[in-house]
């Protein structure tokens, strides 16, 4: 009896580790994001509402506490180029995962930097074990030269 159920027990440790498989979700609880957070969706001239086609974000912080824009860039970002610390946007274009009160020094051709705030969320959160995030933020900005 004592070991039919120590093979019980290392059977049910196997299947809870997701031992051999590749599913990410098997396991122990994980947390994985579906979309990137921030979808930079249009960019445009702030008086003539021209399209901007290539921003430059230059800085971000999160919270006061300044990160290197490029950390933020991710396998599934998109529309994204990183030159040293500076994430080139091809708008539309898409990075980050990490919620909070951001602000982003954004710059583009003829344009002087400016800061842009943002209070990001995902708008869905489904959590549990497995958990995930998705469906990020859809982001319109104008720049004045």
């Amino acid at each position: 009896m004592a070991r039919w159920m120590a093979l019980s027990y290392a059977a049910c440790a196997l299947v809870a580790c997701g031992c051999g498989s590749d599913d990410i979700t098997s396991g122990p609880c994980v947390h994985t994001y579906k979309d990137a957070l921030f979808h930079i969706a249009s960019v445009a001239d702030s008086a003539s509402l021209t399209p901007i086609d290539t921003i430059f974000i230059l800085e971000a912080r999160r919270d006061t506490i300044a990160f290197p824009p490029s950390s933020l860039v991710l396998e599934f970002s998109d529309g994204i180029a990183v030159h040293g610390d500076t994430i080139e946007c091809d708008v539309p274009c898409a990075f980050g995962t990490i919620e909070g009160s951001w602000e982003f020094r954004v710059s583009a051709a003829g344009y002087q930097p400016q800061w842009r705030s943002i209070d990001a969320r995902y708008s869905v959160f489904v959590g549990g074990c497995p958990s995930y995030n998705d469906s990020g933020m859809r982001i319109t900005w104008s720049l004045s030269p």
